[in-house]
């Protein structure tokens, strides 16, 4: 079959929706970094960024890599049934949030610590912005998937009018919240990711038969070893911490509860993940 021009346009179209949408979500993720720099100045954004370069962590190394993955196997699902998008979407935040959510919770738990590591004593303070950071984190990762799964079910009207949507109210929460204090911008975060966690999973119930039992049976096992996981490290930390020189040494221990604790966990919960390790 030779190549054919006739379905160009809607190729074009495809592809011009998609990067409009793209293009919304990189200036609304930006746009604090004026507000805070008018407002506050220089030396508060460092410190905002900062913060949000220890959450950004997880998204640099981690989902990026998995959302590159999710677009084209979430296309061939969907176009074997829905209803095979809608198991691979449901294993997929079960696979993901197992990984970020124990992360981000002891990133913002060691945030003091790993701040001192990565950027220097100076930057001690964006510590508590990470505090709050982390709720915007643990929301956005319910949903950093369901872009894709959109895409696949070629929704990409769908995808740009939650950006469409999202973006001017994440500006109005970063201007009223930057009259206030710096905490107030990272909370902000924690707005808009609830509102764009309300829209998602708005459309994928309304187009993919999706619901919020089925969320929260997909997560439930997750959110059962976060609690093993944190909760472990939390007692050891506060057991322990006294015996150490220095916080670097109690962050390293720390570190290696939270690995040996996850592990065991998802084993003994019998998460999904276990059998994917036991391959390695």
């Amino acid at each position: 079959m030779l190549p054919s021009f006739t379905q160009m346009k809607y190729v074009w179209r495809f592809g011009m929706t998609f990067s409009a949408s793209r293009t919304i979500d990189v200036i609304s993720n930006n746009s604090h970094e004026l507000i805070i720099s008018h407002t506050f100045g220089f030396t508060k954004l460092g410190l905002f960024s900062r913060a949000q370069g220890l959450m950004n962590l997880f998204w640099t190394n981690v989902t990026s890599a998995v959302t590159r993955v999710a677009a084209p196997s979430f296309a061939a699902s969907y176009h074997k049934s829905p209803h095979d998008l809608l198991s691979d979407y449901r294993k997929s935040l079960t696979y993901v949030t197992v990984v970020a959510w124990p992360f981000f919770i002891f990133a913002a738990f060691e945030s003091q610590t790993i701040i001192y590591i990565l950027f220097g004593e100076q930057w001690l303070q964006a510590a508590s912005i990470v505090k709050v950071l982390v709720y915007s984190q643990m929301i956005s990762i319910l949903v950093t998937l369901a872009p894709n799964a959109l895409v696949a079910m070629g929704k990409v009207n769908t995808r740009f009018k939650i950006s469409v949507i999202t973006a001017p109210i994440h500006l109005l929460g970063l201007l009223i919240a930057s009259r206030f204090e710096l905490l107030w911008v990272a909370w902000a975060f924690v707005g808009t990711s609830t509102i764009r966690f309300l829209l998602y999973n708005y459309y994928l119930i309304k187009l993919l038969n999706f619901s919020y039992k089925q969320l929260y049976d997909s997560v439930r096992p997750s959110l059962l070893i976060t609690f093993i996981s944190i909760s472990l490290v939390v007692i050891i930390s506060i057991t322990t911490k006294q015996y150490f020189e220095s916080d670097v040494i109690s962050f390293i221990v720390n570190c290696l509860v939270i690995t040996i604790a996850w592990l065991i966990s998802i084993f003994y919960v019998k998460h999904p993940i276990s059998q994917e390790i036991k391959f390695l």
